[in-house]
């Protein structure tokens, strides 16, 4: 009787254990799924991760439910992303370089919404990496609307890049102070309702640079 009773209850643990892996798997939305909204150039090369550089790159997620979650990991530490949730309220997110999920938004009202995480920084504050969207339990993701029309690129300098537009002070290298969210062509894309892409770098230019960045042979 008892070697019954424990077969039992050892099948009622692995019929839980199994449910709860499958849950959690169903609640991890990889980088790769087709519902998932980028903008901008978005790296490939990772088989386990899109790797976002460019300013202005964005990744965008539709789901019902009242939270989410990203895993991501940054190259050096020095970038910024605008976190937009339903194409209105903003925070910002600074990626640690150690991979590790950063809670997006939470306790939203029941129903459909959308969260952003938009790159504010430029190429040269280094890679990061985005492996996929948390929905939790309770959340589930949504398909997305028809693929834009329009798209619009635009390539700069340090106006495009958006370098050192909210330090109102002085110019600031600081990476806080550059958002590509307010720049003209992420203004101008979003008026238009176009797809979105920025290549850009503060002090490049056509012949001559700040910066060692263009060569001659």
């Amino acid at each position: 009787m008892k070697t019954k009773t424990s077969i039992i209850l050892l099948l009622l643990t692995s019929f839980f254990l199994f449910a709860a892996c499958s849950k959690s798997q169903e609640s991890f939305v990889s980088f790769n799924n087709s519902q998932i909204e980028y903008m901008g150039r978005i790296g490939t090369k990772d088989s386990s991760a899109a790797e976002i550089y460019w300013p202005g790159s964005s990744i965008k997620i539709y789901f019902e439910g009242t939270s989410v979650k990203a895993l991501l990991k940054d190259e050096n530490g020095d970038n910024y992303f605008n976190v937009v949730i339903d194409n209105d309220s903003i925070h910002i997110l600074r990626p640690d370089t150690v991979k590790k999920s950063y809670m997006l938004a939470n306790n939203l009202p029941e129903g459909k919404h959308t969260v952003e995480i938009f790159k504010r920084t430029e190429w040269n504050k280094g890679k990061t990496w985005f492996y996929g969207f948390d929905l939790g339990n309770e959340s589930k993701i949504i398909n997305k609307p028809a693929e834009k029309t329009r798209m619009i690129e635009f390539y700069g300098n340090s106006i495009t890049a958006g370098y050192a537009i909210e330090d109102f002070s002085g110019d600031s290298p600081d990476s806080i102070f550059t958002n590509n969210y307010l720049t003209y062509g992420a203004l101008t894309a979003r008026h238009y309702n176009a797809k979105y892409s920025c290549i850009a770098k503060g002090g490049i230019g056509i012949m001559l640079s700040w910066f060692p960045l263009i060569s001659f042979s």
